[in-house]
């Protein structure tokens, strides 16, 4: 089942995380913001090296690459040949609480 923690406190999420049992190979993070999201991860990494830990704004990013690339692809743009870059991360609710 799914864990719960109600707080934005990235070091609090990371000792709940490094605590999960060891068949847990991977945590997704909603709420934080993108550097604290990045904080929590080095800091998992650094007490339980190969816990996968995924944020919202991965999964966004994710999200948005895959749909730019699909784009290119109908028209016509070969793979690699195409570059995702992000602009005005302020205009997106995840990537503007830099």
């Amino acid at each position: 089942p799914p864990a719960s923690v109600a707080t934005a406190d990235a070091t609090a999420v990371a000792a709940r995380i490094v605590g999960l049992p060891n068949r847990v190979c991977a945590a997704f993070v909603v709420g934080l913001a993108p550097s604290a999201a990045s904080g929590l991860r080095n800091a998992v990494a650094g007490d339980r090296p190969g816990l996968l830990v995924v944020t919202e704004v991965d999964a966004a990013t994710a999200a948005l690459a895959a749909a730019t690339v699909t784009s290119l692809r109908r028209r016509g743009v070969p793979p690699r040949a195409g570059r995702v870059v992000l602009t005005h991360p302020t205009r997106h609710r995840c990537w503007g609480r830099c």
